[in-house]
This record gives C-alpha cells, structure tokens and sequence, in this order.
C-alpha cells in the first residue's frame, strides 16, 4: 500500500469524526450556550439562591451532557479511532452530574472540587478536539483553545481556593457560565452555513 493511500485511510475517520464534533447543528450549540448563560445570569442576579439549588440545576446539566456526549462518542466509534477521548469525557460529566443530584447535602468546598473537575476535563477535551478542525478554520479552533484554557484555569482556581463561601462559588459559576455559554454560541453561529 502505498503512502499516500495510508495518509488517506488515517484522515478519513478523523473527517468522519470532525465533521460529527465540530459540525453539528449550528443551532444545537446556539441552545447549549443560551441555556448556560441564562443560568449564569440567574446566578449572578440572585447570589442568594440556595446552594442546593445551584447543585441540582448544575447536575442535571451537566449529567445531561455528558449521557449526550458518551452516545455521541459510540455513533462514531467506527470512524474515529479516538473516540475514547470524548467517551472518557462525557462518562466523567455523567458521574460528577449524578453525584451532585444524589448527594445534596455536599458542602460548598466539595462542590467547588466537583466543579473544578469537570471544568478541567471540559477544557482538555476541548483543546483536544480543537485540533480536528479544518486547518483554514482558524477562528472557530483558536476560540476552542481559548476557552478550553480558560475552563483549566477556573477548574484549578476551584481545587486551590478551598475557603470560598457558597455566595463566592455561586457567582463565580455564573461568571465561568456566562463565558462558557457566549463561547458555545459564537462557534455555533460560526458553524452556520457551514
């Protein structure tokens, strides 16, 4: 077999698997971010709601997420040999997700570390996907970078500022919320058309 047919065989399962992750319904990541910035905003209007009440909304969230993105993971199994990646991902979401629903007498700090976890993994496999985009497409894959990076630095501001008070974590969850969700609506409406 020669090179060149060995160079095709490997890029095309990362196509399949690209334009499954990266180009899927500009609308659909319109919602997602729409939907995290309403609950960031919720949380900075009224810091005062309950801490279980931001653990319940954040659970279910991101146990929602992550069932999405282990089902997303499987339906490109066959295409993209990395698949385990996004799998590991949204198994991970999954497990934080129900753990901070089943558990709703956690404390602010032990919320603070669930948080930091997913927001670290988020940002990894964020950065990680980013390199399947289209190499002309460098705004949409530069704005994943970014914000990968920045869900790295929130997750370890988390596990080194143990003190935060359940006011303190409230609002900077709607401020990483807010960012997260403009991020996740910039790329869909980048992606439209696509």
């Amino acid at each position: 077999m020669s090179g060149g047919a060995a160079e095709s065989q490997v890029r095309d399962p990362m196509r399949a698997a690209q334009e499954y992750l990266l180009n899927r319904p500009w609308w659909e990541l319109v919602l997602r971010g729409l939907f995290i910035m309403i609950f960031g905003i919720i949380a900075i209007a009224w810091p005062e709601t309950s801490l279980w009440a931001l653990i319940l909304v954040f659970g279910v969230f991101i146990f929602v997420e992550g069932l999405f993105q282990m089902i997303a993971a499987f339906s490109v199994k066959k295409e993209d040999p990395n698949w385990s990646l996004m799998f590991i991902s949204g198994l991970f979401s999954f497990i934080i997700g129900l753990l901070a629903i089943s558990w709703p007498g956690v404390t602010a700090v032990v919320l603070l570390w669930l948080i930091g976890a997913w927001a670290i993994v988020t940002g990894i496999s964020q950065i990680a996907y980013s390199g399947q985009a289209n190499a002309d497409d460098g705004a949409r894959r530069g704005l994943m970078v970014v914000g990968g990076l920045i869900a790295i630095m929130f997750g370890f501001m988390a596990f080194l500022w143990p003190g935060a008070t359940a006011i303190t974590i409230i609002l900077i969850v709607g401020f990483f919320a807010i960012f997260y969700g403009i991020q996740l609506m910039v790329v869909g409406f980048m992606s439209r058309g696509r």
